[in-house]
């Protein structure tokens, strides 16, 4: 009984999830300086779209080089080198909260 409700609650949670997106994406170009806002959507979108492409590609690279896919052990690390490398978003966020980047003299000049 417990997989029928589980799938429902992944099926909706991946429908809502997109609606952060636009909110996401608005919040990005609206802290952006007026000079910069371009530059800003076009790496914010770049990043998203590099790590879709580099998760899959790091996680194959990880469970091959360990043991291949009949290797609890390759299975173990290729999982949490996916975990070790997501805890870089919120580790830059505190590092960086205080930091503000001004890139608009670099695009003038």
């Amino acid at each position: 009984m417990t997989a029928p409700i589980l799938i429902v609650i992944v099926l909706v949670y991946g429908c809502l999830v997109t609606g952060e997106s636009a909110s996401i994406t608005t919040g990005a170009i609206e802290s952006a300086t007026e000079d910069s806002r371009g530059v800003t959507l076009a790496v914010h979108s770049s990043i998203g779209f590099i790590g879709s492409f580099l998760g899959p590609v790091g996680f194959g690279i990880v469970l091959n080089t360990l043991g291949g896919p009949n290797s609890e052990h390759a299975w173990f690390w290729a999982f949490a080198s996916t975990g070790i490398i997501l805890l870089i978003g919120p580790l830059l966020n505190f590092y960086l909260r205080n930091y503000k980047l001004d890139i608009s003299k670099d695009i003038k000049s």
